[in-house]
């Protein structure tokens, strides 16, 4: 939401527009028919920088924490999972479908990681969906999802909707995503929007959003960008109960800090094999100092 706080879009003098999923994003911007997106530096790195002639073509803005990871089950394999290890009444299922946005995502690690920490015996089969927002919704009824992860509100939606139950202990940090702004290197307005002015806009637009006017303001002009569209309501409810983000959460793209995200995915076994995790990487695609 800060990116459609009303400063910030004055500032930078850039159109945002909603897709129905961070590969679209991906996509439309390898063709031409978006200038630069927001989306997981994890997606960024693997269906973009490291296709074919992508190397030299994008600059990275700026990290970004995501809003907090809401992980929604069937309410009864919430239930079977989370239930004392001891119960005899314990049924866990023998294979789980989990709907995430991507298969590059890291919220399959994040998944992973939340199970690891449960006592299952048996342990169950995951299989991954990778399927966009509304699919994921759509998936639950249709029990051709057990559950599904995504960012707040999606949770809260899905739990008004009664299609399953949140699993409040599951954590969002960790292995956790970071987003990534970045924008072509061709563009005009790219120079304004990598710089430290932006950045500082956008630190001041999440402090901004927090009185209730602003917020509604910027929920109204978000609303309007495409779909999916997320209700008022719903992120009104997503703010009370996560906080409003802390200014801290936005840092400069500069080389330091992309050569520890690229050594970050390394570790994770995460990084394409067609990018290195080196310095010079990062002096690519990182802001001009």
């Amino acid at each position: 939401m800060p990116f459609f706080e009303r400063a910030f879009l004055q500032a930078v003098d850039v159109e945002f527009v909603a897709r129905a999923s961070y590969g679209s994003i991906a996509r439309e911007m390898l063709v031409g028919n978006l200038v630069g997106g927001v989306l997981p530096w994890e997606i960024f790195v693997s269906e973009v920088l490291a296709l074919p002639g992508q190397r030299n073509q994008w600059t990275a803005a700026f990290f970004s924490d995501p809003s907090p990871t809401e992980l929604i089950l069937q309410t009864h394999i919430q239930k079977a999972l989370c239930q004392d290890p001891a119960s005899p009444a314990r049924k866990i299922p023998a294979r789980l479908q989990i709907g995430i946005e991507s298969r590059s995502s890291l919220t399959r690690h994040q998944f992973t990681e939340w199970l690891n920490t449960l006592e299952l015996s048996p342990r169950p089969e995951i299989v991954f969906k990778f399927l966009p927002m509304d699919q994921r919704l759509q998936g639950m009824p249709a029990q051709a999802l057990d559950g599904f992860i995504a960012r707040s509100p999606w949770g809260v939606i899905a739990e008004e909707q009664k299609l399953g139950s949140i699993v409040r202990e599951f954590p969002t940090k960790g292995v956790s995503q970071r987003l990534v702004t970045v924008c072509h290197k061709d563009i005009g307005a790219c120079e304004r929007f990598c710089n430290e002015s932006a950045l500082g806009k956008l630190v001041e637009a999440r402090g901004t959003i927090s009185d209730p006017a602003n917020f509604e303001d910027a929920a109204m002009r978000m609303g309007g960008s495409g779909k999916p569209h997320i209700p008022l309501d719903f992120l009104k409810k997503a703010a009370r109960t996560h906080g409003h983000p802390a200014p801290a959460r936005d840092v400069r793209a500069d080389v330091a800090e992309v050569t520890r995200e690229l050594l970050y995915l390394h570790k994770l076994s995460m990084l394409p094999p067609q990018v290195s995790p080196t310095e010079q990487t990062a002096r690519l695609i990182s802001p001009a100092s």
